[in-house]
C-alpha cells in the first residue's frame, strides 16, 4: 500500500528528475479489480490502465516492459492547494527522447462550500520508462469563488467574485513547454491587474521551454 509520506514540498512545483512512490500490483490481482470495476477500469493505448473513482485518487499503472508480470501502480502527486482526489482525471502519451515513455497526468476538481467554491487543477509529467520518475508538476488551476452576501444567512451567487490562477502544459516535439503562470480577477475593482503573475507563487513554474536529458530537465528558452 502507498505510505502517507508526503515529499518535503508536496505543495510546490517540481521540475527536474525524482523519484515517485509506487506499487507493484500482479497479473491476477489487476484482472480481479478490473472485473469488479469495469466502469471505472480504461485503457490508454493499449498499455495503461487507468482507475477513476470518485472520492479516490486517481491512479495510472503500467507495465516497463512486456516481459514484466508486475504492473506498477503510480497516482499523481498534490501541488498547491490542490488534491489528488479530483471529478475529472486525464492521462496523455509522449515521448520526449528515442525509447522514453512519458505520461501527462491533468486532474481537476471542485470543493463547494459556504459562500463559496473552489476549482483547482494539477498537472504531472511522468516518465514511464521504467520506475516512475517526476519530471514535472504544477498547480494548473485555482479559482477561489466567494459570493456576495444578501445578509447573514443568504449568498448571492450572481454578486460572486473570484480569482483564478492558470498555467498551461504541453509537450510538443519532444519539449516541454510551459506557459506563463497567469492571474484574473472578477468584481474586485481594488485587485492587481489581470495578467501574468510575478513573482511566479511556488506552487506555479516560471515559463519557458524545456529538454528532458538523462538525469535532468534543462531550459531551452522562453
Amino acid at each position: 500500500m502507498f505510505s502517507e509520506f508526503r515529499f518535503p514540498d508536496s505543495l510546490r512545483a517540481f521540475l527536474g528528475v525524482r523519484p515517485m512512490k509506487f506499487r507493484c500490483v500482479p497479473d491476477q490481482d489487476l484482472k480481479l479489480e478490473i472485473q469488479s470495476n469495469p466502469y471505472r477500469a480504461d485503457t490508454v493505448a493499449g498499455r495503461y490502465v487507468v482507475f477513476r473513482e470518485l472520492f479516490q485518487p486517481a491512479r495510472v499503472l503500467y507495465k516497463p516492459d512486456a516481459a514484466a508480470t508486475c504492473w506498477l501502480e503510480v497516482r499523481p502527486e498534490d501541488v498547491g492547494e490542490s488534491g489528488t482526489v479530483g471529478g475529472d482525471f486525464t492521462v496523455d502519451t509522449a515521448s520526449l527522447a528515442p525509447g522514453r515513455r512519458v505520461l501527462l497526468l491533468n486532474l481537476r476538481g471542485h470543493n463547494g462550500f459556504w459562500g463559496g467554491s473552489l476549482d483547482y487543477g494539477l498537472t504531472n509529467i511522468v516518465d514511464v520508462t521504467a520506475e516512475p520518475l517526476l519530471l514535472l508538476k504544477t498547480e494548473a488551476l485555482h479559482e477561489n469563488v466567494s459570493y456576495g452576501r444578501e445578509n447573514d444567512s443568504v449568498f448571492d451567487e450572481d454578486a460572486a467574485g473570484s480569482e483564478k490562477r492558470e498555467q498551461q502544459v504541453s509537450i510538443r516535439r519532444g519539449l516541454i513547454r510551459v506557459g506563463p503562470a497567469t492571474q484574473t480577477f472578477t468584481n474586485d475593482p481594488s485587485a492587481p491587474a489581470d495578467g501574468p503573475i510575478k513573482p511566479v507563487p511556488e506552487s506555479m513554474l516560471p515559463a519557458g521551454r524545456y529538454r528532458y536529458q538523462p538525469g535532468k530537465v534543462v531550459r531551452v528558452g522562453k
